[in-house]
């Protein structure tokens, strides 16, 4: 019985710790989402890519940022997200880069236009500018065909943001055509 106990015990131990090693042959199936993904283009657009990275390539030599600004998160009318910071540079200059996602599932990086302004205390007005998504930023309304036209209203001349919030007018485009304008 002693032997026999000792026996069981000793094949016990023996299959304890053994390891199986599957080779990567032996998963021959095949993930549809896993191929796609690697066809995928490497460029990524999302809060990261379109702000920080940017503002890295951007900086020359000898700039560095001061201080940010605003750094804002706001979720817009028609399932826009926009992600927005404004940078003042060692240079004094005064920089805006963002990130912009549409319920379409369009994304776009964001950068100030050339008839961006900002105004300290008051406020910003201008564009925001991406490859497929546009934010007119105060001082713009617009009309029943969707044409931009000078605003009246003094409220809205400006915007102003938040952390999660904007106050003024806002419109956004998709290419050239008007999605959402909102005063807030």
């Amino acid at each position: 019985m002693k032997k026999f106990s000792i026996l069981i015990l000793l094949v016990l131990v023996s299959s304890c710790g053994k390891k199986v090693i599957m080779d990567a042959q032996s998963y021959s199936g095949s993930s549809s989402l896993s191929s796609t993904k690697e066809f995928k283009s490497d460029k990524v657009v999302d809060d990261q890519t379109c702000i920080d990275d940017v503002l890295v390539k951007e900086l020359g030599e000898k700039e560095i940022v001061k201080k940010i600004i605003d750094d804002s998160d706001i979720n817009f009318c028609n399932g826009l997200r926009i992600r927005i910071k404004v940078f003042k540079i060692s240079n004094g200059e005064t920089r805006v880069y963002g990130f912009a996602e549409s319920s379409s599932g369009k994304t776009s990086c964001l950068k100030q236009g050339p008839d961006f302004e900002r105004i300290p205390f008051i406020g910003d007005q201008g564009t925001l500018v991406g490859d497929k998504i546009k934010i007119s930023l105060g001082g713009h309304a617009f009309d029943s065909n969707g044409k931009v036209i000078k605003s009246d209203r003094i409220k809205g001349k400006f915007v102003r943001f938040d952390v999660a919030n904007y106050s003024g007018e806002m419109g956004f485009f998709e290419g050239t055509k008007l999605k959402c304008w909102a005063q807030h």
